[in-house]
């Protein structure tokens, strides 16, 4: 992470130092050229964003993006619901789904095959249930100009129930894009949930 950061840095300096020389290249010109008006600006530089993937389970969650629809994807979370275990089985062992209704947008002009989605509860990372996928559940390939709307679903247990449940926040990556998000509770997880 800290090379990743450090190299992001490295290229925020390369595109100030480099508006910084066209810039004053650009007033020189103006200067030869007889213009009065001191020349143009420099261009902002291009920000960006730095995400991590995989599936270690204690990793700090990744930044916001720099932009809603950097990249040509946008993500909006309609909600997310805490579902506690009824079973004993589970109740012993704090299991509990979350299921979060998200839309995502490919505004771009190029197909999306974004990575599983995951979510954050402090700095625990829990990835989608691929045993939960079905209809409506799994992004999938996302078609340029497109929209999805899909309901995740996430199985956790132990101190991040726990954790989320004290908390009623999680932050959900989808696409890329992190979003925080409130959670509220729900009625008690089901096969349907």
């Amino acid at each position: 992470m800290a090379l990743v950061v450090r190299g992001i840095f490295k290229l925020v300096a390369v595109i100030v130092i480099a508006g910084g020389i066209g810039g004053g290249v650009g007033v020189g010109l103006s200067k030869l050229s007889g213009d009065s008006g001191g020349g143009a600006a420099p261009a902002p530089a291009a920000k960006q964003s730095a995400t991590t993937s995989g599936g270690s389970s204690s990793k700090s969650p990744p930044p916001p993006p720099a932009s809603e629809q950097a990249g040509g994807v946008s993500v909006h979370v309609v909600d997310a619901v805490f579902h506690p275990a009824e079973s004993p089985s589970g109740l012993r062992r704090h299991r509990a789904r979350l299921t979060v209704r998200v839309q995502v947008t490919n505004r771009g002009t190029s197909v999306v095959t974004p990575e599983r989605p995951s979510m954050f509860v402090g700095s625990a990372e829990t990835k989608t249930d691929p045993n939960a996928d079905g209809p409506g559940t799994s992004l999938g390939t996302l078609q340029p100009g497109k929209a999805v709307a899909v309901t995740l679903r996430f199985e956790i247990a132990g101190a991040v129930t726990t954790q989320l449940r004290s908390q009623l926040r999680a932050r959900v990556v989808v696409a890329g894009r992190s979003r925080d998000t409130l959670v509220t509770i729900g009625s008690p997880a089901t096969a349907h949930n």
